[in-house]
């Protein structure tokens, strides 16, 4: 009795979530607000040294559909750590095409092997901060056009 009342539970939020979704997709295809569809980024990967950590780390940059170097107005960058998948671009990429966020440059920071988050987010944390301050930032902000008041 008490399987089946859980399993009917389960079965009804279930069929809820999924109602929700299909509630979702038609309100947001309904909309004139929205442009184009969602595609998935183009993320490039990069390897930069670290002097301060003594260590490789790859980076996996997305920019928006139609960057543009010279632009006047410069792009907000969005840094976020474990970066090692297209999830956080993905995401990004959706909030700028429903125009909830402006156009940015995301930047996913990860590593080329084995991660070494245990180092960098524990016993290691002042060497990555200090990396991410004074070599990684300086770094994306000369090579992009990056706003650096927006970050």
């Amino acid at each position: 009795m008490k399987r089946t009342l859980f399993l009917t539970g389960f079965l009804i939020v279930l069929l809820s979530t999924l109602r929700a979704q299909e509630t979702y997709v038609a309100d947001t295809n309904n909309r004139s607000d929205l442009q184009g569809t969602t595609v998935a980024p183009v993320i490039t990967e990069l390897i930069v040294r670290s002097a301060i950590v003594n260590d490789n780390f790859k980076l996996y940059i997305s920019f928006p559909e139609n960057y543009d170097y010279l632009r006047t107005e410069k792009y907000p960058v969005v840094y976020f750590l474990d970066g090692d998948g297209g999830t956080f671009h993905t995401i990004m990429v959706e909030y700028m095409n429903q125009r909830a966020i402006p156009e940015v440059i995301t930047i996913g920071i990860g590593y080329p092997g084995a991660s070494q988050r245990n180092r960098d987010y524990t016993y290691g944390y002042i060497n990555f901060y200090h990396f991410l301050k004074d070599e990684l930032i300086p770094r994306i902000e000369e090579d992009y056009n990056t706003d650096p008041q927006n970050r």
